[in-house]
């Protein structure tokens, strides 16, 4: 990966910093961001990286533990928190500065006279996909078997729904009757939110229903007929795999 790519890698981590207004490793919105900062790192620095090493000793990279004990202790484990968010933060602008003392990166940059994230995104949207989506469907897809890198790529949520409920029950099922039995609203297995709430059980319910109607609709018919698809066509499916992936990351 060039160095522009990674700046802006690492400059959207920054952007969507900015988003967060709760820092809490049991807030939906935190814990996304959180497993997209690790993703990152690992794609830009390696699984053995000082950097990502560094990100995993901050303490939000844990659950967060039950504060409601000792108020005490709750403001101080606050205190923890935001220092260990604001030392990540300080981190990622400090990776960038190190990339952008490349003078010729530099040049690069300002001969293009576009902004860097018109110039590389529109060419790389693997950088928006789960990276177990990207290594069962990216060779196929820049090989243009487009067909088959969507098709891979719903076997992959496929198959990881199926090792969780395996694990978790001994059953082994497939395609929507795994779906239904593994987001089931009323007993899951895999939740996806707070169940307790009119909002939480209605995010189960349509995960539940987007999962099913994916193999339904996408993986089934591709497994059983021998059907081309077009390259948008395919990116747009593609995302659907990545979105469904992240969700099972973000399991309660």
């Amino acid at each position: 990966m060039n160095t522009k790519k990674k700046i802006i890698l690492l400059q959207r981590l920054l952007d969507q910093s900015n988003e967060i207004t709760v820092r809490d490793s049991n807030d939906p919105k935190f814990t996304t961001w959180k497993n997209t900062v690790e993703r990152t790192l690992i794609r830009l620095f390696g699984p053995d990286s000082p950097e990502l090493k560094q990100f995993q000793k901050l303490r939000f990279f844990y659950r967060a533990m039950v504060m409601s004990l000792d108020s005490d202790y709750s403001h101080k484990h606050r205190e923890c928190f935001d220092c260990d968010f604001d030392i990540l933060i300080s981190s990622i602008k400090n990776y960038i500065d190190e990339l952008k003392q490349d003078d010729e990166v530099e040049e690069q940059i300002e001969d293009t006279g576009l902004d860097v994230k018109e110039k590389v995104l529109p060419n790389d949207f693997w950088i928006d996909i789960h990276p177990k989506i990207t290594s069962v469907a990216k060779r196929r897809y820049e090989n243009a078997h487009y067909s088959d890198a969507v098709l891979s790529a719903f076997r992959e949520v496929n198959s990881c729904v199926k090792k969780i409920v395996m694990n978790k029950t001994a059953e082994e099922l497939d395609g929507a009757s795994l779906m239904h039995k593994a987001f089931s609203p009323n007993n899951p297995i895999i939740v996806l939110d707070d169940l307790s709430t009119d909002s939480g059980r209605n995010v189960q319910q349509g995960y539940m229903e987007i999962f099913a109607g994916a193999i339904i609709g996408i993986r089934n018919p591709k497994a059983h007929e021998n059907m081309d698809i077009e390259a948008i066509p395919a990116k747009h499916r593609i995302y659907l795999a990545s979105l469904l992936m992240t969700k099972i990351d973000e399991r309660i």
